[in-house]
């Protein structure tokens, strides 16, 4: 029995040696990727092994000049800048340059930190300046990737790693040695390693075995908005900010998040704005159909068949006619007709409004004459030009029935002889015609003027005046807020690579519409988390949970459908989109997907069976008919199913449910989200039941930030929150933020104190 335990422990030993030998094997290869701030989206990555490193890259190191590090100092002075003392040699050693290593994939710029991750896990993170503008005290870090005595990788075992390749400058020996006393004076102090978090060391950031190198960007992630219209030549608006473009356009290097997009062109409606989700390296393409405005004139003459010119322009028309989507303004109509003196009058055209003329046209050999019947619906404004025109305009008609223009001067004169006579006629039956509609001729004492009297021209309106529009423009807010919770709780949270002083559970508002990471930090009991995605929605705060402890199993499966191609859909009923096929990866057990299509919502769930790396195919078997009722105390919240907002706000009905899962949020700045899965059954069609909450509210004031100039970045929790000064957070959590203002020049910040119910005004 002894021998047989000694040798089940001698089997044990080795199977464990094993392990850690596979565990802790040299790397031959470092992927290098850049992420965004958001600390998910990967703004670029690439893939290097150690030959492709020597052959493209400067080489630093000459393989026989030995490196030293300094591990802990347990007696005296720990920080030993005598630097003779638990001295490790490095070996003589070649490598690659970390700073031309990032710059394979965009580059560090300051402000930014590097991570080193080993393939064994270990991590550790290094600033901008220490990579880039290193002292010589510390020298450049190399990954080195040759070993005098081993060779290259992969027989040099501890290989590849972070070496700093010092100088002899402040060692009394004339070593290359990177000592605790020179990290203290080179690197910042948050940076600084302690063995037991009391001795400081060098040798415990020479990281082996790397395997990648992160670069924690501050760079946001962007994509692309495509607009055109019809017709084409509109002015583009972003947010309702001109962009100084014209469709059709591409706006490119947009940032991600939710943006409005409109149009606007002379001669035409406004239209409706479009609401467009930027993803990174996406393309958003957004078309408007564009509506002429205008007014409408119509003309009528005795006799008929009288050419009409608009504003000098043929219009190709004869009377009686009319003339639609005229532009709004002052215009001039003037009237043709072979053998008859010219008519020209002004009218003011109204958007969506007919103005009427009716015009009786003078014989050339006539007395001269004018006599204009006009009428207009309640808005409309006509002004009949009854002053000497300027030119006259007679015609003949060529072969192809068009007028042909001669200018000669003429004059207005009382009607006299026959002519006149048969004016009269004709004007006594047109009064009687036009009588029988209400509308009645200008008479003719108030077109003539009297002698020796001037003036341009008489107005008639009828109907009163718009009044101006009262309402006042509402901007839209560009952030919102998160609420994180924990199991255990009183986890310390990274919010997109970036600490923050606060634990779980808590509210962080004031955040940037988009894409972002969160991940708790290591304690004595725990291990850090990884990072896990998140949306904030604008003027909302959405619910993240995380268990730290539950094992979660992960596929990584694509999805795909002929049915629903190019369709948006959410994992687990969380944001954020992706658009059919596309491969994601599934936490756990039992989740679904949520396709939003023809503004239905269908949910399918993800079979057990499908394993990692497999192709889940979705056929649309049900139709969505169900709905829900959504109510919450107090009313007027934001509802969002399956991570899709809503456009109502509660009580709110969300139609187009299909059987399945579906998430609900519930949100209203002020106050805790209120989150839950539901699940519609088989072939429910009509109602699917109500859904009522109770919010709680938390404790919370405002924050006014300005500056002078206005117009400049507001940054809270180290990261850009959308917003730029003026601007007023409403909901904030109590306590104490640093608010930080970027400008062109320089950036300041200040600490500020939100208390509850007041407003906390910082200006900088």
């Amino acid at each position: 029995m002894t021998k047989t335990i000694k040798t089940l422990f001698l089997c044990l030993i080795i199977i464990a040696g094993l392990c850690i030998s596979v565990c802790s094997a040299s790397t031959t290869e470092v992927r290098l990727v850049r992420y965004a701030a958001d600390g998910v989206t990967i703004l670029n990555e690439k893939v290097v092994d150690y030959t492709w490193m020597e052959s493209n890259l400067p080489v630093l190191g000459d393989g026989s000049t030995h490196y030293y590090h300094q591990g802990p100092i347990f007696e005296g002075d720990i920080w030993n800048p005598a630097e003779d003392e638990n001295l490790k040699d490095m070996g003589a050693v070649k490598g690659t340059d970390l700073r031309d290593l990032c710059e394979l994939v965009g580059g560090m710029s300051e402000g930014e930190t590097v991570t080193i991750k080993a393939s064994d896990g270990l991590r550790r993170t290094f600033p901008y300046s220490n990579v880039y503008n290193p002292e010589s005290r510390q020298g450049p870090m190399g990954i080195t990737w040759y070993h005098h005595e081993d060779g290259y990788v992969p027989d040099y075992q501890t290989g590849m790693r972070l070496i700093f390749f010092a100088d002899t400058s402040v060692n009394p020996e004339g070593k290359n040695v990177f000592g605790v006393a020179d990290k203290r004076e080179t690197f910042p102090q948050e940076y600084w390693y302690f063995y037991n978090g009391i001795y400081p060391t060098t040798t415990g950031i020479s990281v082996q075995y790397v395997s990648e190198i992160i670069i924690n960007s501050e760079a946001e992630p962007t994509g692309s908005i495509q607009i055109d219209s019809d017709p084409i030549g509109a002015s583009v608006y972003l947010d309702d900010q001109d962009m100084g473009r014209y469709t059709p356009c591409t706006l490119t290097d947009i940032e991600t998040g939710m943006y409005t997009v409109s149009v606007r062109l002379e001669g035409y409606e406004i239209p409706d704005e479009e609401w467009v989700t930027v993803t990174h390296k996406g393309v958003e393409f957004v078309h408007f159909n564009l509506t002429k405005i205008g007014g409408t004139i119509e003309i009528t003459s005795l006799p008929s068949g009288a050419g009409i010119f608009l504003d000098g322009e043929d219009t190709g028309l004869l009377t009686d006619a009319l003339l639609e989507f005229v532009e709004p303004g002052e215009r001039i109509i003037s009237l043709v007709k072979e053998g008859y003196k010219n008519e020209t009058l002004e009218v003011d055209v109204e958007v969506d409004e007919t103005t009427i003329i009716d015009v009786i046209l003078i014989p050339e050999s006539g007395p001269s004459m004018n006599k204009t019947g006009v009428s207009s619906n309640q808005t409309g404004v006509l002004k009949p030009i009854t002053e000497t025109p300027v030119k006259n305009v007679s015609s003949t008609i060529d072969p192809a029935g068009m007028p042909q223009e001669n200018e000669q001067n003429g004059s207005l004169t009382e009607e006299e002889g026959t002519h006149g006579s048969i004016i009269s006629f004709f004007r006594f039956i047109w009064n009687s015609i036009l009588s029988l509609f209400g509308i009645t001729l200008v008479s003719e004492e108030n077109i003539l003027p009297p002698p020796d009297s001037e003036f341009d021209r008489v107005e008639i309106e009828t109907g009163s005046e718009k009044e101006p529009d009262q309402s006042e423009e509402v901007l839209r807010n560009h952030s919102g807020g998160l609420y994180i919770e924990s199991y255990p709780p009183e986890r310390e949270i990274v919010l997109d690579n970036r600490k923050t002083p606060y634990t779980t559970p808590v509210v962080l508002y004031g955040i940037r519409e988009g894409l972002h990471s969160i991940r708790f930090e290591a304690n004595n009991k725990y291990d850090a988390t990884p990072n896990q995605r998140v949306w904030v929605n604008a003027d909302a705060i959405m619910p993240i949970r995380i268990d730290t402890i539950g094992y979660q199993h992960k596929r990584t499966i694509t999805i795909d459908s002929l049915d629903f191609a190019d369709d948006r859909f959410t994992v687990n009923g969380m944001y954020p989109l992706y658009s059919l096929p596309e491969t994601v990866e599934c936490e756990g057990d039992g989740g679904w997907i949520t396709i939003h299509c023809d503004n239905a919502y269908y949910s399918y769930s993800i079979p057990d069976r499908i394993r990692d790396g497999e192709t889940l195919t979705i056929q649309m078997d049900e139709r969505a008919e169900a709905y829900l009722m959504i109510e919450s105390d107090p009313r007027g919240a934001s509802v969002f199913i399956n991570g899709f907002p809503v456009e109502e706000e509660t009580p709110a009905i969300i139609d187009n449910l299909s059987p399945g899962k579906h998430r609900i949020v519930v949100s209203k700045p002020g106050y805790l989200p209120a989150t839950g899965e539901i699940k519609i059954r088989p072939k429910t069609t009509g109602s699917a039941g109500t859904i009522r909450t109770s919010l709680t509210p938390y404790e919370s004031g405002s924050l006014s930030i300005n500056s002078t100039p206005t117009g400049q970045r507001i940054y809270l929790y180290e990261r850009y929150t959308g917003e730029t000064t003026p601007h007023v957070f409403e909901h904030m959590r109590i306590g104490t933020y640093e608010v930080k203002i970027q400008g062109q020049d320089e950036t300041i910040s200040r600490m500020m104190t939100v208390v509850p119910n007041e407003l906390t005004e910082c200006m900088i």
